[in-house]
């Protein structure tokens, strides 16, 4: 009976070609494998498809250098699971010097990667979290001041990497242990959608507490009835006149929502769904543009303006106020 068959973690031993001499029994109950499977190069097929190449390559440099290494890859466990294995392993050699190849011992670490990718994702998505509201209380002003876009360009930005943080949060969230997990990322915010009802499911996954009304004038009624943090609505201007015109009263930081305008981003999204259409007014107004600009933009708000600073010679601050005047022009 070999030693090693009573250590609780795995061990393994692999002679000068990098073809395996033995593997202990701690292994052989982890894998399901045979010693007689796991001799020669049967040990390899055990380890997932996606990290083999980079374990190979490795050992081979590490035979071949005939130094210690350590590697984490994924192990396939006896029940077909894949599980991250920490593997450090040291050259052998003979008494008389000669190289015998390569020991090494296997480490399970699969529930403390899983805890590490848990809390990155955590922490980016709180950070990304107080990011948004801070940045939206810093670019939001009254809407006398004409902030509403940038206010709106600002969830635009922070919500293509909360897309992101969302796909991480959800694929752990089965992995995870009970109460870990960080709030959803718009937790405890009200919000009033007036209209806008492709909204209300991407925001009620995001954690928010979400109110629809059909109308205005439902809306407004909503407005005192419950009183939302921020209020999202198509473009009205005769809405926010209304909204501007309410008893003093009302306008105090506690019941007042902030209010975003959906104005480029709806007629972008047209836009790219018409965009040949589309280009025969585009012309008319950025004629210098040749068609394979045009195709090249397909629709893409930032692209449009890169090429029209690009090829009248203006900064991006005047492409910007045209391609916003443009739009105003074609709600």
């Amino acid at each position: 009976m070999n030693p090693d068959d009573n250590l609780a973690f795995m061990t393994w031993r692999a002679r000068p070609d990098m073809s395996c001499e033995y593997v202990n029994r701690a292994w052989l109950n982890f894998t399901g494998y045979t010693l007689e499977q796991a001799r020669g190069e049967g040990w390899s097929r055990c380890l997932h498809p996606e990290d083999l190449a980079r374990w190979l390559d490795a050992c081979v440099r590490a035979f071949d250098e005939r130094k210690p290494f350590d590697i984490e890859y994924r192990l396939r466990r006896r029940d077909g699971v894949y599980r991250w294995i920490l593997d450090r392993a040291a050259p052998r050699h003979g008494g008389d010097g000669l190289f015998l190849g390569f020991g090494g011992a296997c480490v399970d670490i699969d529930g403390h990667k899983r805890e590490r990718r848990l809390r990155i994702a955590t922490e980016e998505a709180s950070r990304l979290r107080h990011g948004l509201m801070l940045s939206v209380l810093q670019e939001l002003r009254p809407p006398a001041q004409g902030a509403q876009a940038s206010a709106l360009e600002a969830i635009e930005r922070n919500a293509r990497t909360q897309s992101r943080i969302i796909s991480n949060l959800l694929q752990l969230e089965e992995e995870s242990p009970a109460g870990c997990a960080e709030r959803p990322l718009l937790s405890g915010v009200r919000i009033l959608v007036v209209g806008l009802k492709d909204l209300v499911n991407p925001l009620q996954v995001a954690g928010a507490d979400v109110r629809v009304a059909a109308t205005n004038a439902d809306a407004l009624q909503t407005l005192g009835d419950w009183r939302p943090d921020v209020l999202l609505c198509e473009s009205d201007e005769s809405f926010i006149r209304t909204l501007r015109a309410l008893p003093a009263e009302r306008h105090d930081s506690c019941s007042v929502p902030r209010t975003f305008l959906r104005r480029h981003v709806m007629n972008w999204d047209r836009i790219q769904g018409n965009w040949k259409q589309m280009t025969g007014k585009l012309k008319e107004k950025w004629g210098k543009l040749t068609d394979d600009e045009f195709d090249q933009v397909a629709g893409n708000r930032d692209q449009l303006v890169g090429k029209i600073q690009e090829r009248y010679g203006i900064a991006k601050d005047e492409a910007e106020r045209q391609v916003k005047d443009w739009e105003s022009r074609i709600q």
